[in-house]
């Protein structure tokens, strides 16, 4: 391989034949020093078929009224205070940022006047085009030449530093697809030190982005909303943004929401730590939002969200139509609710999964389907295996849900209800342990006070082989299930173990038919429901004389009596 230096003054050649003789150790054919002066020079001279290592050992201009492209043969070795720097209106073309051999941290490509970019993908450094990472020097504008500067599929790395990058207004993302930012964990810390902005805004059609490894951070308090420290399609454009890989990032959101965004699919955010940094709170800390398009199938997976002030935050929020998200492994503490979906004039939520989720502590609920009532229900969704504990009010609060399955949650500890819905059709409750709620047993009736309250027009749901009872008859919960009086009709009750609670095991509206695990339920002639409007159930009557009890039997729209005198 030859290998040139380009320089105009002679102290530069004696560090130049310094590093020949050190290069020549161990490499027999480097060529000797020649001194080309220009770039021009050098790129005619070389040519593009000779492998070459030109040594830069100065800043040198590329002296030149036309566009410069460098050859796929040459490789960029800088050295010392070495720099290329195009002159004003000049676009100096590199081959690929792999072509460059330099130090994470040098300043070795100097856009400031000219114009520098890659012709094919490969790894840059953030810091190459002058970015300091003093935490004192804006570093937006030379971190925006390097982000410019490189082609699909390429790299940018964030060195760490002992302070960070700062920036003073949102790093605009040129559209890329395929494109890697990534550093070295916290230490690799971009902060936006103007209140109430992101760090990176996500072009639509960016497809393939991936993140890692970072520490992103904002600053002020909570005044402007819909901003997130990533900010995928903030215009809501009407084009996905698909397959993003967000991983191993640290979101210290003190203004803005982690990460929000618009039309997303298809995506991964795993191993994130999504943290409010002990100051103000953040507005969310992942908000999926219904412009531009519905988001669907992405996972959010074994993150941490952490926030010590509740303010009117959700840890995840899931706005308006979208479906078949996988909501699982998460950790959430703190926030007013831990999972927040609502509807919005786009629709609502269908075919998510929430599994194997860790909530607690949050200064509202645990889980809000926070439904207008005006649009349409959460559909098909499935909570199964979550542990949901001391909400400052509600386990899980659902407001206008259908077809959907709750299974084998643990749900303890809210300060009101273990669970209260309103308009829930069809959905299925089995196998769910929902104690000792109402944790600090002030509740005076079965709305604030039960661990599941039916409050009204819940139609046509089942409850099978639950848990709803208190640890300690003395404290918690009065009721394990409690209904109010309007619209709560066709619901099934099956294999319930209700026994005991705090005042009664239930508190529902009489003819109301509860098969319970430990005994049948015990009605007055007066209050069985008719034939026609029961359920398949069974009861028994208590008043059918001295020491006699009748078997009443609901079946495909008929009852059933058995008589049985005092022995039966």
């Amino acid at each position: 391989m030859a290998s040139h230096t380009l320089c105009d003054l002679d102290s530069v050649q004696i560090v130049a034949n310094k590093w020949l003789q050190d290069v020549r150790q161990y490499q027999d054919n480097v060529d000797t020093l020649f001194k080309h002066g220009t770039i021009n020079a050098a790129l005619a001279n070389i040519g593009a078929s000779t492998p070459t290592t030109l040594v830069v050992t100065e800043n040198t201009a590329v002296n030149a009224s036309t566009d410069l492209t460098s050859y796929p043969n040459i490789s960029w070795l800088f050295l010392g205070s070495g720099k290329l720097t195009p002159a004003v209106g000049v676009t100096l073309t590199m081959y690929s940022p792999d072509t460059i051999i330099a130090s994470p941290t040098q300043h070795v490509l100097d856009g400031s006047n000219g114009t520098i970019v890659f012709a094919k993908p490969g790894t840059a450094s953030a810091r190459w085009m002058g970015a300091q990472a003093d935490g004192s020097t804006n570093d937006r504008t030379t971190l925006m030449l390097v982000l410019s500067a490189v082609t699909h599929g390429s790299a940018v790395y964030f060195p760490p530093t002992s302070a960070y990058y700062k920036i003073l207004s949102t790093l605009d993302c040129p559209l890329r697809t395929n494109l890697r930012l990534y550093g070295a964990g916290r230490g690799s810390l971009i902060k936006n030190d103007t209140a109430n902005l992101g760090v990176f805004s996500i072009t639509a059609g960016s497809d393939g982005l991936e993140i890692d490894h970072l520490k992103l951070q904002g600053t002020g308090a909570l005044s402007t909303l819909g901003r997130g420290l990533i900010y995928f399609n903030p215009d809501a454009t009407a084009t996905a943004i698909q397959y993003p890989h967000i991983h191993h990032c640290y979101f210290a959101a003190a203004s803005t929401s982690g990460i929000s965004g618009n039309f997303i699919t298809d995506g991964t955010f795993v191993h994130n730590v999504f943290d409010n940094d002990g100051s103000a709170y953040g507005e969310h800390g992942l908000y999926f939002g219904p412009s531009g398009g519905s988001s669907a199938r992405n996972i959010i997976s074994e993150n941490t969200f952490i926030n010590t002030a509740s303010g009117t935050s959700g840890a995840i929020c899931i706005a308006g139509s979208q479906s078949d998200h996988t909501i699982s492994q998460n950790v959430i503490v703190g926030w007013r609710d831990g999972l927040l979906i609502n509807d919005n004039s786009t629709g609502s939520l269908s075919g998510a999964t929430f599994t194997g989720n860790r909530i607690s502590g949050q200064s509202r609920d645990n889980v809000s389907f926070f439904q207008s009532d005006t649009v349409s229900p959460a559909t098909g969704c499935t909570l199964a295996g979550n542990r949901l504990s001391g909400a400052g009010r509600t386990g899980i609060r659902a407001d206008w849900v259908t077809e959907c399955t709750f299974t084998g949650n643990r749900i303890t500890g809210a300060a009101e209800t273990g669970v209260r819905t309103n308009k829930m059709t069809n959905c299925d409750w089995v196998g769910n342990s929902i104690r000792d709620n109402d944790a600090d047993s002030d509740g005076t009736t079965g709305d604030d006070s039960a661990g599941i309250r039916l409050n009204q027009d819940n139609t046509d749901n089942s409850f099978v082989n639950n848990t709803l009872n208190v640890s300690n008859v003395s404290n918690f919960q009065k009721y394990g299930l409690s209904m109010g009086s309007s619209g709560n009709t066709g619901n099934i009750f099956q294999g319930n173990r209700m026994k005991s609670n705090r005042t009664a095991d239930y508190d529902v509206p009489a003819g109301t038919i509860l098969s319970d695990m430990a005994r049948m339920p015990m009605l007055a002639t007066a209050d069985l429901p008719s034939a026609a409007s029961a359920m398949d159930q069974y009861a028994i009557i208590d008043d059918a004389g001295a020491g006699n009890r009748n078997l009443i039997l609901y079946a495909g729209g008929q009852r059933f009596r058995i008589d049985g005198g005092a022995n039966v």
